[in-house]
């Protein structure tokens, strides 16, 4: 992990491009051509909080970032200003797996202490307004898994992935609605180590590892309820490479 003073001297870029890279001499003159590619809309030197571990949007001014040590920082982003902290919070966990936002919540499955005393994976539910006060809701104990790896959140349900409690892959589809707590609503066996999840609307994708590294889609069958989606039809695709991380 990069040193705080350090990561404090870099600088943040939202969509890096090869050609900041390059000598002033050695750039195109004249009209800048056009850009069809990802591409760099600002770098700037910002000053976090923290060193973050996971990034997640929350709406296009602001952005919440994550540390493994359990503390979350917002982030505001402006045109023409300079991005700054403007909320923080500690406790989140003793630590964080995973993390993911969307709307005005947050989600993160952590690693945090039991009733009992004794630490136990559980899945964090936070509220991020006001942005200047971030807060835990509740822990929800995931007692249906002994090593829960990947997380994934959509405006309507919620996914967890990882190992389940009889040992084998799996992951857990639960419902947000108007209570604080998701509810479960249905579980997947997956044939591989799980190593991301991603969740759009109510598609699931499933980046596993084993022999080769597998993605698998998960699409709502027709004719059932949009909640039962998980048990739907698949399509696996190898992929080359050991990968770790799959975005839409």
């Amino acid at each position: 992990m990069l040193s705080r003073r350090l990561f404090l001297m870099s600088s943040f870029g939202l969509l890096l491009s090869p050609e900041l890279t390059l000598p002033a001499w050695a750039r195109k003159r004249g009209a800048p051509a056009s850009r069809s590619g990802p591409h760099s809309l600002c770098r700037q030197d910002w000053p976090p909080a923290i060193v973050p571990d996971h990034v997640s949007v929350v709406d296009r001014s602001y952005v919440s970032v994550t540390d493994e040590f359990g503390r979350l920082a917002m982030i505001e982003f402006k045109k023409n200003t300079r991005p700054r902290v403007v909320g923080e919070l500690r406790g989140v966990g003793k630590r964080i797996i995973d993390y993911a936002a969307a709307g005005q919540r947050a989600y993160a499955v952590v690693m945090s202490e039991g009733p009992t005393g004794d630490s136990q994976y559980m899945l964090a539910v936070m509220s991020l307004v006001p942005a200047g006060e971030p807060t835990v809701l509740s822990r929800l104990p995931l007692d249906n898994f002994t090593e829960p790896q990947a997380l994934a959140v959509s405006p309507e349900l919620v996914c967890v992935g990882g190992v389940g409690a009889k040992g084998g892959s799996q992951v857990a589809v639960y419902r947000r609605g108007r209570s604080v707590d998701p509810s479960l609503i249905s579980t997947v066996a997956i044939d591989s180590t799980i190593t991301h999840l991603d969740l759009q609307d109510r598609h699931l994708v499933v980046l596993g590892a084993g022999r080769a590294t597998q993605m698998r889609r998960f699409e709502p069958t027709a004719g059932m309820p949009p909640m039962l989606l998980i048990a739907s039809s698949t399509v696996s695709l190898p992929v080359a490479g050991n990968l770790n991380t799959v975005w839409p």
